[in-house]
């Protein structure tokens, strides 16, 4: 009975010690399952965030530029400019018309053309009649349709000493030309024939072009010779 009793008692701590390990390694099975789980949340939670991939492309994209010898492009701001617009009399001294300068107003004749005449300021020359622009500056080599009409109606004809060609056949020329820095403006061009404007292109005639409209040949023998502005009722 006692031998029953030992085994019995044997038996149930056998068990109770087998259960006991079962149920420890059910335990640890479950602490083992929990923790693969949090594993699995950790792994997910170190993607590169938006910020690090920002900075990682942007080291790639400078050791793209540094390995080719390349560079970035440059940052064009457009630099500021004051516009000043006076009519042409005025311009010339033949009137006293206020100018307008851009962002101010009306300014007097003798401040408009000061100012006309330093190149750090845009100026704007007009017909005092249309309001077209005349005076272009370094804008564009070719002269708009404005400009054209008042030189057509300003010279008539070549400004060549002694020749009549009318103006509707001859050339609008720069008399300083543009790749020396001349203007497309009234004062700095006049009309001269095809045969006359390559003389002074090829034949060492030289012209300097005044701002009333007349202007000074220069023979390639260093004669002057003036040309007056054409008057205004002379017909062609």
């Amino acid at each position: 009975q006692e031998a029953g009793s030992a085994a019995s008692s044997s038996s149930g701590s056998a068990a109770s010690s087998s259960s006991g390990s079962a149920a420890s390694s059910s335990s640890g099975s479950g602490s083992a399952s929990s923790s693969g789980s949090n594993f699995a949340v950790v792994v997910k939670a170190r993607v590169p965030r938006l910020e690090t991939l920002r900075a990682d492309a942007l080291a790639d994209l400078a050791s793209h530029f540094l390995s080719t010898n390349q560079e970035l492009a440059p940052q064009h701001r457009r630099p500021v400019s004051v516009n000043l617009t006076i009519d042409l009399p005025t311009m010339l001294g033949l009137a006293d018309n206020p100018g307008q300068l851009a962002g101010y107003g009306p300014i007097p004749a003798s401040l408009a053309r000061e100012l006309a005449s330093d190149g750090k300021w845009k100026r704007f020359i007009t017909d005092p009649l249309t309001g077209n622009l005349l005076d272009y500056g370094r804008q564009t080599y070719e002269p708009p349709q404005a400009l054209v009409d008042f030189i057509l109606a300003r010279d008539q004809i070549c400004r060549f000493p002694g020749c009549r060609q009318p103006g509707r056949v001859s050339d609008i020329d720069h008399a300083e030309s543009w790749e020396s820095g001349g203007v497309t403006s009234p004062a700095n061009m006049g009309l001269l024939c095809r045969r006359h404007h390559r003389m002074k292109t090829h034949e060492g005639w030289l012209l300097e072009s005044h701002a009333d409209g007349s202007c000074t040949w220069t023979t390639p023998a260093g004669k002057k010779i003036f040309i007056p502005t054409r008057p205004a009722d002379e017909v062609a």
